[in-house]
Formats: structure tokens, sequence, C-alpha cells
């Protein structure tokens, strides 16, 4: 019986904390002639309803928060990808400038390259060394250092 009582004390305790009132003073006979049908206008205590207003004024707050987590996430992968660029540079570069310092030219790249143990992973080299060979001859004979 004690639990009947709490349990009904309970959902009148919800269902009034949850009920707007209407203010007193209003006369609901004017209220209802100069309110539109529908749920557009706000109630008496100007709480707006949920499904209120144009589609332009929709805010999608519960797509918020995923969109908002993709966007970290997709911050995150890019300053990361940025990393990894920067850091795959420096050791190209680093190893541009160590065959500089060998003496190595272009055309001699593809056999110094085949006496190296895996030599298919020197791709990446073979495409861009050409390039920076003659941008580094370029800049040492503006310098005089040839």
């Amino acid at each position: 019986m004690r639990l009947l009582l709490l349990v009904l004390l309970a959902a009148i305790i919800t269902l009034c904390s949850s009920i707007s009132a209407l203010p007193t003073t209003s006369n609901l006979a004017k209220v209802s002639q100069s309110s539109s049908v529908g749920l557009a206008q706000p109630t008496a205590n100007d709480i707006r309803h949920l499904r209120d207003g144009t589609d332009a004024e929709i805010s999608n707050e519960e797509r918020g928060i995923i969109s908002s987590i993709k966007e970290v996430i997709r911050r995150i992968a890019t300053a990361i990808q940025n990393k990894l660029n920067d850091l795959q540079g420096k050791l190209l570069n680093w190893f541009y400038f160590e065959l500089y310092k060998e003496g190595i030219t272009p055309e001699q790249l593809n056999a110094y390259i085949s006496t190296k143990r895996k030599p298919k992973k020197y791709d990446i080299v073979k495409n861009g060394y050409p390039d920076w060979y003659k941008m580094k001859t370029k800049l040492d004979e503006a310098n005089g250092y040839l």
C-alpha cells in the first residue's frame, strides 16, 4: 500500500512539474481568437514548442554534436597528415643531400639504388631526386660553391 502511494505521489509530482499553467489574468476567449491554430505561436509563458518555426530557424541541435565531433576528428587527421608530409619532406631532403654529398647524379641513381637491399622502396627517391639535383646545382652555382 505504501509503495502504491509512493508511486502515485511521484506521478503527481512529475505531472505537475511538467505542466505549464496559463496565467489566471488572461481571458481565454480573447486568447483563442487572437492565436492561430497550430504550434507556431509561443505559449503564454513565452515558451516555444518543439516543432515551432520555419525550417530556416531550425538549428538541428541533435546533429550538432555529431558534426562537431566529425569536425574535430577531421582537424586532427589534417594536422597529423600535415606533420607526416613535413616529416617525409625532411627525410627526403636529408636523403637527397646525402646522395648529393656522395656525388651521385640522377643518371647514376638507378645503379646506386639497385645495390640497396630493397630497391623497390626507393621509388619515391627516383621521382624527386632529378628535380632536387637540378635545383641544388643551380643554387650552388649561384652561390659560387662549384
